[in-house]
């Protein structure tokens, strides 16, 4: 039992007492979480922060606007005023 849960807590660094413990019960194992903490291989220094299987974070790219087209005015209103709208697609204000 003490090789098991030194095993587990060397092969598992991220893994706490309760951790272990826990395991330890789903594998049909009765012992307290104190007996854990107790037989736990000690560690001298900080706890590494290397996660194995961590997902890389993805990089989204801002929404690529197109430009608009030219607003065409018919020549037979000849106004010399019009408006161009400016639409944003991203939904920010």
């Amino acid at each position: 039992m003490r090789a098991l849960i030194r095993q587990m807590s060397t092969e598992n660094l991220l893994w706490g007492a309760p951790r272990i413990h826990g395991e330890l019960l789903k594998l049909g194992f009765e012992v307290a979480q104190s007996s854990v903490a107790k037989y736990m291989v000690k560690r001298r220094g900080p706890v590494p922060q290397v996660i194995v299987n961590a997902p890389t974070p993805m990089v989204v790219p801002p929404p690529v606007t197109l430009p608009l087209p030219p607003v065409v005015v018919p020549r037979p209103f000849s106004c010399r005023h019009f408006i161009v709208l400016l639409i944003d697609s991203t939904g920010r204000s």
